[in-house]
């Protein structure tokens, strides 16, 4: 399993060295991201990379993984739980509380094929703009 949370401990380091490339090339060619700032399912390279060129590039970008829940099962594995993200904007520290799972195939190497990435609802979550009248 230690293998799974280097993979983790590789994309955080891609994503706060601001290269793109470097992040990207860690997804396969059929992966899926739903990444955290936005609602557009990205399911090509081409959309993965466009995601990351505005995330990736925010003025000090980290991310600190927290509680993880990794399994595999096989060639597949998966590294579930949350983390921070944090950022600086117009001289401010932004820090955004996320929810992930990573979805790695083995093929030869370990590639990203599904990545979700969601806010963490703030508590208790607010349904009445849910209701319909």
């Amino acid at each position: 399993m230690n293998e799974i949370i280097e993979l983790g401990k590789t994309w955080k380091k891609a994503l706060s060295s601001g290269d793109v490339d470097n992040v990207t090339k860690l997804y396969a060619g059929d992966a899926v991201l739903w990444g955290t700032l936005s609602p557009v399912i990205r399911n090509t390279p081409e959309l993965i990379r466009e995601y990351f060129l505005k995330f990736a590039t925010l003025e000090d970008i980290t991310v600190e993984f927290r509680d993880r829940e990794v399994r595999r099962h096989g060639d597949i594995a998966l590294n579930t739980g949350y983390y921070f993200f944090s950022w600086k904007e117009n001289g401010k520290k932004i820090t955004v509380p996320g929810r992930y799972s990573f979805v790695y195939r083995f093929d030869g190497e370990w590639k990203i094929i599904d990545h979700h990435s969601s806010v963490i609802p703030e508590q208790p979550f607010d349904l009445s703009k849910f209701i319909e009248e």
